[in-house]
């Protein structure tokens, strides 16, 4: 419906007309008889990935609220931080109806993103391993396990996943060689997280697929 503004000019639409300000006078426009919507076969892709996204933030949303920085100057939930980081990367497709049943497909997503030195961490036969560098690391400093576990083989395969963490406060780095016992199927991480005075430091990471 429309409405009439101080100026006595029509706001809104009615019947098949649309009535709008423009420049201080009244423009009128019809309604279009159909909208367009390309439903490309990109378009798809990227709203089947999204789901993913979607998916696997609510996995993870409880592990990753402290690892985004905020180096934008504008202030991101975690939600907004995840999306942001991870819609711009190649989609993993998830189908409506898999999503709708809570499953998810594994990727290796962005799951966090700051301001201390990434690790530099390899997979190798079913392990996660790096040299943890002392001059890098802090009393105090922790080291965050991220796993994401999949009861199936395929990697393309909705599954429902199982998301845990496990956190090690270092005191001692010693330049030594971190290394996992063997890991089954699933997305890995590790994340050196520093807690500042106002906020949580934090090395950009993405989940590694074993």
């Amino acid at each position: 419906m429309s409405k009439i503004k101080e100026n006595g000019i029509l706001s809104g639409h009615t019947g098949r007309f649309v009535y709008r300000e423009l420049n201080g006078k009244q423009v009128v426009q019809s309604m279009p008889s159909h909208y367009r919507d390309a439903n490309t076969d990109a378009q798809k892709k990227q709203r089947s990935g999204m789901r993913n996204i979607l998916a696997y933030y609510r996995l993870l949303k409880d592990v990753i609220v402290e690892q985004f920085e905020d180096s934008s100057g504008v202030r991101k939930s975690p939600y907004h931080s995840f999306v942001h980081h991870n819609i711009l990367l190649s989609p993993v497709e998830l189908p409506q109806a898999e999503y709708n049943k809570g499953l998810s497909v594994l990727a290796p997503y962005i799951i966090s993103f700051g301001s201390l030195p990434p690790l530099e961490v390899a997979v190798e036969d079913n392990s996660l391993r790096f040299c943890m560098k002392s001059e890098e690391w802090v009393k105090g400093d922790i080291l965050r396990l991220i796993k994401v576990e999949c009861p199936v083989s395929g990697n393309n395969t909705p599954s429902s996943l199982d998301a845990t963490y496990v956190d090690e406060v270092i005191n001692e780095p010693e330049n030594k060689l971190i290394m996992t016992s063997r890991l089954p199927h699933g997305a890995y991480a590790y994340v050196h997280i520093r807690n500042a005075v106002s906020r949580s430091l934090v090395s950009s990471q993405r989940l590694l697929l074993i």
